[in-house]
């Protein structure tokens, strides 16, 4: 899921848990959000980026 683009806005979306930020008016201020909101971001095995909020991020690395 990672950043949904809905109409004009774009709106970040947990991979983990599906925790939605609010909307934001570019691709880039989405992104901003997620980064001043703790959330971290890489790409799987499959070269697919991942968005996870800080929970998950927390939950995953425990699990790892």
């Amino acid at each position: 899921m990672s950043i949904e683009r809905f109409r004009c806005f774009f709106t970040p979306i947990c991979d983990g848990c599906e925790t939605e930020l609010p909307a934001e008016e570019s691709f880039m201020d989405a992104v901003e959000a997620k980064r001043r909101a703790g959330w971290k971001t890489s790409r799987d095995e499959g070269g697919e980026w991942v968005d996870l909020c800080p929970e998950c991020a927390k939950a995953e690395s425990m699990s790892k």
